[in-house]
């Protein structure tokens, strides 16, 4: 793993903003316009003013974020800590009936040419999203959002701390629109820190969220030392988080297509290697509960995916008859239909007239029932264990092939980076 190291964090005043929840937001890129909107009206100092503005905000948004983040500071809404520390970040919530805590670390993270080999993607990256991003983080000169890393540690030795340093009273804590709840505690022992540092320092990191704003971050130092010499460290802001912690979870991302799509070319694609297991109507919300989890038993150990279009409103699940799976469904899925049929290729899967992306299969199908989607194919997730060896084998899978759950809240930690 690349160094980490402890920061200068900037949060919300508590003295200012008396309730988080109005002020905190999901990620940039899983907001949608319903919820800027709602995101807007919770606060004139809610943090979506800053890391996605309205489009029409004056002179333009990257200059409009930088002067609402210089008010913020100067007016105290937001205050940077005059030392730096580490930060243990977890975050407790329910999926599928059961309880989860996830634990992290928020630091800074070494990627320099030298460190940031050490980090290892797992998806491809689009231009567009980088360039915004870095407009953005060139404007306001800080990490507003942290990436999310996950690093391989069967043996948890870093349990024993988060236990005794969340005994001790939070600095943050706020629930989410989901019911999520997010607590920070703030780690202050030089020891401890270091203990921190030895740990993860041995073990190799996978970039489970944020790829676009990794690159962004690598962007931004390299275009700078053109221009000048960088006397700190060449760090981002991180939250990171142990694969083998109960807490982390992945959820499925379906594909919808707006292209026409028929079941008769989808079952000639797959030939002779797939079974078809027809469902027929599911427009009553419990077929589609039991669809679905059809989908997950049939997929424990081979390849499956259900379908579902909007010419005859029937489910279908395809189901490989060969026991394994080479590949992950998603890259599976893209190789066989996704790009030979309807010429969706890596480079287009970002193309909002193509195809879109929901976790929810409910959505999916209600979309598909009213025509916005011609159809949809429902997935299931990777393993975590998938996406670390498509890791470590520097492999990629296509964009929106992994959905870890719950995001990373926007607002609770920001730094600047030390130039």
């Amino acid at each position: 793993m690349p160094n980490i190291f402890p920061f200068k964090a900037i949060k919300y005043n508590p003295d200012k903003i008396k309730n988080l929840s109005t002020v905190t937001t999901q990620p940039y890129d899983r907001i949608t316009k319903e919820q800027q909107d709602y995101y807007y009206k919770s606060s004139e100092s809610n943090f979506v003013r800053l890391i996605l503005p309205y489009t029409n905000e004056k002179p333009d948004v990257y200059s409009f974020s930088s002067a609402i983040f210089k008010e913020w500071l100067n007016s105290g809404t937001l205050k940077e800590e005059p030392d730096e520390n580490i930060y243990i970040y977890h975050q407790r919530y329910s999926l599928n009936g059961f309880e989860y805590t996830r634990r992290g670390i928020f630091a800074l993270v070494d990627i320099s040419n030298s460190q940031g080999k050490k980090i290892y993607p797992h998806e491809e990256t689009q231009l567009n999203p980088i360039n915004d991003r870095l407009n953005l983080m060139k404007s306001t000169q800080a990490f507003l959002e942290p990436i999310m890393l996950i690093y391989d540690d069967a043996r948890d030795r870093l349990s024993v701390l988060h236990e005794e340093i969340t005994a001790q009273p939070y600095i943050i804590k706020t629930t989410d629109e989901f019911g999520n709840e997010h607590t920070v505690w703030k780690l202050e022992d030089k020891k401890k820190i270091g203990f921190i540092q030895d740990c993860l320092f041995p073990l190799r990191t996978i970039i489970a969220d944020g790829h676009h704003r990794f690159e962004t971050s690598r962007l931004f130092y390299e275009q700078l030392q053109k221009t000048r010499k960088i006397k700190g460290l060449q760090c981002t802001l991180a939250v990171l988080f142990n694969s083998k912690d109960y807490g982390v979870n992945i959820l499925p991302i379906h594909r919808c297509l707006k292209k026409e799509v028929t079941p008769s070319k989808v079952a000639g694609a797959l030939k002779s290697e797939f079974e078809i297991k027809e469902w027929g109507s599911i427009d009553d919300p419990s077929l589609i509960e039991e669809f679905t989890e059809d989908i997950k038993i049939e997929g424990i150990s081979r390849t499956a995916f259900g379908f579902y279009n909007n010419s005859d409103r029937k489910a279908r699940l395809f189901i490989r008859n060969k026991a394994g799976k080479e590949l992950v469904d998603s890259v599976f899925l893209q190789e066989t239909i996704l790009e030979k049929l309807y010429n969706l290729t890596w480079a287009n899967l970002r193309n909002q007239e193509l195809i879109e992306y929901t976790s929810s299969a409910d959505e999916a199908i209600q979309k598909t029932a009213t025509g916005y989607f011609k159809g949809i194919f429902l997935m299931n997730p990777p393993t975590v264990e998938q996406v670390i060896q498509i890791a470590y084998q520097r492999k990629k899978m296509p964009p929106k092939s992994t959905d870890f759950y719950p995001k990373l809240l926007s607002g609770l930690l920001m730094s600047r980076p030390s130039l």
